[in-house]
Order: structure tokens, then C-alpha cells, then sequence
């Protein structure tokens, strides 16, 4: 484990931090309140798109980890880092580490009057209600929150007022970074067998929290605990002890609910020692919800705020993220996302969610937190899913443990008496069987800590299809061809496209599959169903000490991939910069540039065959690649959907110092070397690269506004070397035409050539050339733009173009693009 310092840091302005795995709800929030606070912040998390990453996006974050990230810098960790064997390279190279907790509660708030929330279960939404509390009493509080609050759109909050309300977290012994004037224990239950060994160690735990608190020295607790009620007992005598209670009339502050209903939950709350008798009310269902803002009601009584204040807020509170959060009603069904990964937690919701869906059919789709925790609790799985009428049991997510210790989801399933229950292989296979035999009105919760939130997100997607009736295509395609869909649907996951075709009317209808449609010339409205590919999502599967592997969603924008791909320092695509259209385009396309191929870099990839809906993995040896070819260009056009695509990127900042000698990129491509003269020194960097090859596109081809292009029309025409040299001869202009040596080693024409298309029709007067409301880029002969003209106008011009080069050269030109 990771030693750090327990001392007061005391860190000098402008204190240089790098935060590992910064991405996630806790080390987000801290590093949003230390850049606010004044340190140099930067970061790095293996995900590039966590929930917490929009909040972040002043800061410099690089994707993947380094040693190279933490000099000159202190290291800021998640507690979990210290699991991870070997220890990784950042936290050997750092000359100092420390916790977020650390960092933050040692240092950040040290001059505040700190309010700390703990217990095992109903932290973060205790702490949300009694930071909004104080925000309706224009208290200004700082706030550290473990979930995001809708009213913020975040988990934090940067306050000028004297108090700072933060969730404090048990595990790794975090809450005792922090030294409350006040603090508010919800419960104490057994949780985190991975750091606490039995529980007479979690609760001496507890019993060190309770001794860090000073000044003021509150003490506020469920008495209906009873761990937590005799450990209380024993509390120093100095400290204040003020005890909630939704059982024990005698307690300190006593809530008895009044009413339940779909939307609300009144209570009353009676306290002689804080001299409150009201009755509040709740957006929200559940007990446990009545007995967290006894807690914060408590607290805040304590600091003064009225009655009313109080009771706004609460009334005005609609929950927090994750913790039964609807994510929407798509075709009827509710899906909620839920934090709860305790057995205890998942029965209190289930029960909560049956106050708001009493007649519902439910489905609890559920994923297991830790190998340790399972194991430890699984027997308190039995009865906790009575509220449910089917359970799906997805993969236990690994979280910090090294072992499985012989338990499996399938563990749970055996244990667990319920009449409909079953453990899911994969979490798209739990997704899937959610979605089976679903039907309007009915519930979906999904819940767990780890990646249950992609199960939760993906129902959404999936049930969210919509198929709109004579949709304008217009704005879909980048010729903007003003042309119509007979239906046109837009789909955002791979398991809503499988969805999708497993309808037989939609297998029947003829179909089309469109990304950016950058390569695409409508020549009349479709007859059909047009599928909008908006699949998205980066993510880092594997590292190496040289090597990347990025698995990318089809709908990602090509040139954003490039750009994240360059920032972070992976090489093997930045000649393919500005180059338009989607990540899915590309293996279709084989996309290539400066001596790059897309083929060079690609490992394997998705796609969903449109005939069948199911899904097949392609080797790239599957794929056929040629130039601007493929096996799904050619072979099984509009057969497949490419969902997802994996690439290998090298790990390095500059590009190799034999590039201009071995003439593997620049070679031939002398622009490219004038241009990167222009704006670096070498040794250049991939970032030099992609600047200047985007410098030469933009020249090339200059933004035009309000009209339509797809870029090159055609491709560059490949011919023997026997027929460019005899035209050579011929004609003088093919002289100064530079030549790519492709040497085919299996064509049966030998050794062939290929020869710039823009340059024959350069020699014909094409550039810049216009008829009626079509022409040609004044810059560039092979870029076709459309100036408001009909789909047939732009097919004649471009036949026209192919004719001129045929009559005068004797070279067809074959279409770059896709002619519908």
C-alpha cells in the first residue's frame, strides 16, 4: 500500500498537483476545489469519458498513465491506487503522493468550519440535502459530494462562507483526513471487507472519527442503528450528542411519516432539544430517505436556520445522481440508475421504488460490487429482492480485488429464493435480457457502483428508437442534397441497432446506413429506411510500455479522434488529420493520407449484419483492405454497420527521425516537409505533423460557407507504369505530376502507378469551373461543390468531369464518393 503523509501539508501557492484517474466523482471534485483554490492542476484517467470529465475541461488531462506525467508535481491518488500491484509507474516516480481525501481535507478546508457526513449507507444524499439547505439560507457553503446534484449539475460546490459539508467516506479510514465541528453518522453496517478485516475494526474506525471532532463538537445520530447507538455511548463526555430517530419517540429529534404517495413523503419531526415541532415534506420515496434528512435537518436546526428554510429546500429536493434517478420513459418503461450495491441498499430501494410503481411489473437488474464484498455478504442477499418480480444478476465488477474466491453472480442466483431470477454472462448480455418482453408501464431499476451505468444508459438508447416518416436529409449529408427518407431513424448504441433489425418489417425495408454522409452524393429521395449511425464513445482497453489499443464507437467524428489521439501523444494517424466524416466511414473507405493508412493501425472491429441483427467481429485480414477499398465497400456493400473499431497506436510524442530519409510518410510529399519547416523545428512532433498537414488541407480546400462538398470527388487513378510513361512523353504537362510507386507485387500488369486526379483536371480547366448552381472549388479541381443545385444537375457535371479526362488522357475516373 501507497504510504502518504498524515501531517499538515501546508502547500505554497500555485503548488503544482497531478491527479491520477482524475475522472472519477471524488478526484473530480477535488481537482475542480484545488484549481479554484489556486494549485497548478493537471491530470490523466485511462477513461477519456467518465460522467465527471465536461466538469473538467479546464484542466489538462491526458488519457492513459505515465511516469513522465508527475515531474515536478505532487501526486494526488484514489485510495484505490494503493490496491493496484505492481504499483504503477506514476506512483513510483513521484517524489510526493497523497489521497484526495488528504489533499483535501488537510489542506483545502483546514480553515473552515468543516460539517462531515459518514455512515454506511444515505451519505452522499444526506449531504446534498443539508448543503442545499444552506444554500437556500445564503450560507455559501463549500460541498464535496460523492454524487452529482442536479441543481449544481455537478458533485461540488466552491463557497465563500465559513462551512464546509463533506461526505465522509469509511474506506481506507478516508474520514479521518477531516476534523469536523459537526458530524452526522447515518448508520453502521459491515461494508468494505477488501480494507476492514471484521467488524470490531470498522467500528473502532468509527470511534476515531467521532475523537477528530472539534470546536463545537457535535455529534449526530441514527439511534435506530444499533451498532452506531452503543458505539455512541462511549463517546467522550464533551461531546454534544443529538440522536434522530423514525422509531424511538424518546429521541433527540423524532420524524413519524404522515403520509405517502407516487410523489411525495410527509413527516413530522418533534424535538424538544432542538425545539422543532413542523411537518416536512419530501419529493421522494422511502423510509431511509425520511430518516438522511433527519440528519440534516438536525444539523442544520443546530446552525441556526429556520424551519422554513429547511422545509423549502427539502420540498424542493428531487434526489441526487444514481440514487433511483429516472433516466427517462422511452416507449413507456421507466429506467432507473441507482448507486446501491449493498444488499441492505438494494432492498430499501426496491422497497422505495414500489411506493412510486405499486402495480408495475419491475425488473431489478443488479451488479454485484467486489469478489470480497459478495462473498462476505451473501448471505444477507436472501429476502432482499422481494419487491422485484424479476432479478437479473449481472457480472460482479472486480473493483479492487485480486481473487475471485470461488464466487460468481451465479452465487447469488443460488442463495437468493425468488421465483425469477438469473445471472447474465456479459453486461450486454444483462442489458439484452432486460429488454426482453418488455412492455409500457413497466420498471427497469439497474444498480451497482462499478459499470452498471452503461447497462442503465444502453436500456435508454434501446428503447428510445424512434422511426420519423419523410424526414429531410438536407442537414445529414455534407453535399447538402435536398433530398427526403420515406423513414429515417437515429440510432446511439449497438444494442439499440441490434434491436432495431431484429424487426422483421425493418430487415424487409431497403435500407441505408449513413454516418457524417461526407462521402455520400444523394441523386434522389431514398425509398427506404435511413439508419443514422451515432454509436460513440473512446476508450483505452489496453496499455503497454509502447502501445495503445483504443476501442472507438462508429459514430465518433474521425478528426476529433485524430485531435484526442495527437494531444495524448499516440502515433499512427496524425497524417489522416481533417480528414471529414466518422470513425465508421473509415474502414469502409480504408482511409489514407502522407503515406498513412487507416489499415496500418487497425486491429479488429464490430459490426452488425443487417440481414441477420446479429453481430460479428472482423480480423483486419476479414476486412480486404485495398486502396480506398474494402470487403465492406465492395464484397458486402450496405451488408454490415460497423459499431466499434479498435486501433494500436504508438506511444510516443515525436515522430521517427528516418521519416524524410526511408521515405515511408514523406517521401514524394514535399509540401508536407515545406509546410512543417514553416511552423516547427525538428525534431518534429505528431502534433507538428497534424498541424501542418491540416495547414495544407485548409489550403487546398478552404472552408466555403453555406454550400455543399464532399471534398475529392474521385479517387486517384492507378495505372501501369508503362501507360504513365508513354503519356508522359506525349504530353508535356504529366512531366512535373508527382507519383506514388505502388507496386502491386500480385497484379498481373506488373508495377503500377498513382497519379493525383486533381492535376488531370487542373490540365483540363476544371478548377473553379461552374454550371448553373454547380462547379468546382476555386482552389481545388477535385473538390465538387454544390451551390443549391438538384441531385441530377451535380451527377451530369461530375460524368462530364469523368468524360473530359477519358477523351483527353484515356483514364476513367472512378467516383471517391458514394452515389445513392
Amino acid at each position: 500500500m501507497v504510504k502518504s503523509s498524515k501531517a499538515k501539508l501546508y502547500f505554497t501557492p500555485k503548488t503544482k498537483v497531478h491527479f491520477m484517474g482524475i475522472g472519477g466523482s471524488g478526484m473530480s471534485a477535488v481537482a475542480m476545489l484545488a484549481n479554484a483554490a489556486g494549485y497548478e492542476v493537471d491530470g490523466c484517467d485511462q477513461s477519456p469519458a467518465t460522467p465527471y470529465m465536461k466538469e473538467l475541461a479546464q484542466i489538462n488531462i491526458k488519457t492513459g498513465h505515465s511516469k513522465d506525467h508527475v515531474k515536478g508535481k505532487i501526486l494526488v491518488i484514489s485510495p484505490a491506487i494503493s490496491f493496484i500491484k505492481p504499483t504503477p509507474d506514476e506512483v513510483r516516480a513521484a517524489k510526493k503522493v497523497i489521497t484526495w481525501q488528504e489533499l483535501l481535507g488537510k489542506e483545502i478546508v483546514q480553515d473552515k468550519s468543516v460539517i462531515a457526513v459518514a455512515g454506511t449507507h444515505g451519505k452522499s444524499t444526506t449531504t446534498a440535502m443539508l448543503a442545499l439547505i444552506f444554500e437556500q439560507a445564503k450560507l455559501d457553503p463549500g460541498v464535496m459530494i460523492g454524487a452529482k446534484v442536479p441543481q449544481w449539475n455537478s458533485n461540488f460546490r466552491v463557497g465563500q462562507g465559513k462551512n464546509f459539508i463533506v461526505e465522509a467516506d469509511e474506506f481506507n479510514d478516508n474520514f479521518l483526513n477531516y476534523s469536523p465541528e459537526i458530524a452526522i453518522i447515518n448508520n453502521i453496517e459491515f461494508d468494505h471487507p477488501d480494507y476492514f478485516k471484521d467488524e470490531p475494526q470498522l467500528i473502532n474506525s468509527f470511534k476515531n472519527f467521532i475523537s477528530r471532532l472539534k470546536g463545537r463538537k457535535i455529534l449526530i445520530f441514527n439511534s435506530d442503528s444499533k451498532i452506531l447507538s452503543d458505539l455512541v455511548k462511549a463517546a467522550d463526555k464533551d461531546i454534544t450528542r443529538i440522536s434522530y430517530s423514525l422509531i424511538d419517540e424518546s429521541a433527540d429529534v423524532y420524524g413519524k411519516i404522515v403520509k405517502k404517495s407516487l410523489a411525495e413523503t410527509r413527516f413530522s419531526v418533534v424535538s424538544k432539544k432542538l425545539n422543532v415541532n413542523f411537518t416536512f415534506t419530501l419529493k421522494l420515496a422511502g423510509d431511509y430517505n425520511v430518516s438522511n434528512a433527519l440528519g440534516a435537518i438536525a444539523a442544520a436546526v443546530s446552525c441556526s436556520i429556520d424551519k422554513s428554510t429547511i422545509n423549502a429546500s427539502l420540498s424542493s429536493f428531487y434526489g441526487i445522481g444514481r440514487r433511483m434517478e429516472l433516466l427517462g420513459k422511452p416507449a413507456g418503461v421507466f429506467v432507473y440508475d441507482d448507486y446501491a450495491h449493498h444488499p441492505t441498499a438494494i432492498r430499501e430501494t426496491l422497497k422505495a421504488l414500489r411506493q412510486r410503481h405499486h402495480k408495475s411489473r419491475v425488473t431489478a437488474v443488479i451488479e454485484p460490487h467486489s469478489f470480497s464484498r459478495t462473498k462476505a455478504l451473501l448471505n444477507q442477499y436472501k429476502g432482499v429482492f422481494e419487491n422485484a418480480d424479476r432479478v437479473i444478476v449481472a457480472p460482479i465488477f472486480k473493483a479492487r480485488d485480486s481473487a475471485n474466491f470461488g464466487i460468481s453472480s451465479n452465487s447469488i442466483v443460488k442463495v437468493v429464493t425468488h421465483g425469477n431470477i438469473h445471472a447474465a454472462k456479459t453486461l450486454h448480455d444483462a442489458t439484452e435480457m432486460a429488454l426482453k418482453g418488455v412492455k409500457k408501464g413497466d420498471v427497469i431499476i439497474v444498480m451497482g457502483a462499478g459499470q452498471s451505468n452503461v447497462i442503465a444508459t444502453d436500456l435508454v438508447k434501446a428503447l428510445s428508437l424512434k422511426i420519423y416518416k419523410n424526414y429531410s436529409l438536407k442537414k445529414l449529408n455534407t453535399f447538402r442534397v435536398d433530398v427526403k427518407a420515406k423513414q429515417f431513424v437515429d440510432v446511439e448504441s449497438e444494442l439499440a441497432l441490434k434491436r432495431l433489425l431484429s424487426d422483421k418489417k425493418v430487415r424487409a425495408e431497403k435500407r441505408l446506413i449513413i454516418g457524417a454522409a461526407a462521402n455520400i452524393l444523394f441523386t434522389k429521395d431514398f425509398d427506404g429506411l435511413v439508419i443514422k449511425n451515432s454509436i460513440k464513445g473512446i476508450s483505452l482497453i489496453s496499455e503497454s510500455k509502447n502501445y495503445v489499443t483504443l476501442e472507438v464507437g462508429s459514430g465518433e467524428s474521425w478528426h476529433e479522434l485524430v485531435m484526442y489521439s495527437v494531444k495524448n501523444g499516440w502515433a499512427g494517424i496524425e497524417n489522416l488529420v481533417y480528414i471529414p466524416g466518422l470513425v465508421g466511414a473509415a474502414p469502409v473507405q480504408n482511409i489514407a493520407a502522407y503515406g498513412q493508412n487507416f489499415s496500418d493501425v487497425f486491429v479488429s472491429l464490430d459490426a452488425i449484419d443487417t440481414k441477420t441483427g446479429k453481430k460479428k467481429v472482423f480480423s483486419k485480414e476479414d476486412c480486404m483492405f485495398g486502396y480506398r477499398d474494402s470487403y465492406f465497400k465492395s464484397k458486402a456493400p450496405g451488408r454490415f454497420v460497423v459499431t466499434k473499431v479498435r486501433l494500436k497506436l504508438a506511444k510516443t510524442a515525436h515522430i521517427n527521425t528516418s521519416y524524410f530519409e526511408t521515405g515511408k510518410t514523406f517521401a514524394k510529399n514535399v509540401s508536407l516537409e515545406q509546410e512543417l519547416a514553416l511552423i516547427a523545428k525538428p525534431p518534429y512532433t505528431i502534433h507538428d505533423v497534424a498541424m501542418a498537414v491540416m495547414s495544407i488541407r485548409k489550403k487546398k480546400l478552404p472552408e466555403v460557407s453555406d454550400v455543399g462538398t464532399v471534398g475529392s470527388f474521385f479517387k486517384n487513378p492507378v495505372i501501369t507504369k508503362e501507360k504513365y510513361l508513354a503519356l508522359k512523353e506525349a504530353d508535356p504537362d504529366l512531366q512535373s505530376y508527382p507519383v506514388e510507386d505502388l507496386r502491386y507485387t500480385k497484379k498481373v500488369n506488373g508495377e503500377m502507378v498513382k497519379i493525383p486526379a486533381a492535376r488531370l483536371l487542373d490540365t483540363l480547366g476544371w478548377k473553379g469551373k461552374k454550371i448553373g448552381k454547380v462547379g468546382t472549388h476555386p482552389t481545388q479541381a477535385l473538390a465538387v461543390v454544390n451551390y443549391g443545385a438538384k441531385p441530377k444537375d451535380i451527377l451530369k457535371f461530375t460524368r462530364q468531369m469523368q468524360k473530359a479526362v477519358l477523351d483527353k488522357f484515356g483514364i476513367e475516373l472512378e467516383p471517391e464518393v458514394v452515389i445513392i
